[in-house]
């Protein structure tokens, strides 16, 4: 979750950076509604609830993670 409101680009693993940001602690939080139970349906309500913002590197960084 950090990566997601940092402002500096991390390696995460070959070929992959943490570039996204814009993301804020409330903005997080208010994704980890009912029925969020695994990464990729936290990453696809964040996105949603938050019009789509950074998607490029969003899926990018959950890729980097395995969470693709």
């Amino acid at each position: 979750m950090n990566d997601l409101i940092d402002t500096h680009r991390d390696y995460i693993r070959s070929g992959y950076y943490d570039n996204v940001t814009g993301y804020t602690i409330k903005n997080i939080y208010d994704a980890l509604d009912s029925g969020v139970e695994s990464p990729q349906a936290f990453r696809d309500r964040l996105l949603l609830e938050n019009n789509n913002k950074d998607r490029a590197n969003v899926l990018n960084l959950f890729k980097a993670y395995y969470w693709n």
